[in-house]
């Protein structure tokens, strides 16, 4: 019996906690402002594509695209 009222004050302290954490969450979400994005959509594009496909370090280093065997790219990672 005081086993069942121990976890039920504790289920309702963990439910407690856990609502107000996510409405911090919520909260800090709706800080942000609105933000008009509509001015460089292929820029941004381009950047998006380059970061999803991880390419953005290989591109900006011109000198380890030159490799493709692999040891000679791992020692350009390290040179670059």
């Amino acid at each position: 019996m005081i086993s069942q009222i121990l976890f039920a004050i504790l289920l309702g302290a963990a439910i407690y906690l856990f609502a107000s954490n996510i409405k911090k969450v919520a909260r800090n979400i709706k800080l942000g402002r609105n933000i008009d994005r509509s001015d460089r959509s292929a820029d941004r594009w381009k950047v998006m594509a380059r970061v999803a496909l991880g390419q953005s370090k290989m591109v900006t280093k011109t000198d380890c695209r030159i490799f493709t065997h692999h040891r000679l790219r791992r020692i350009c990672d390290h040179q670059c």
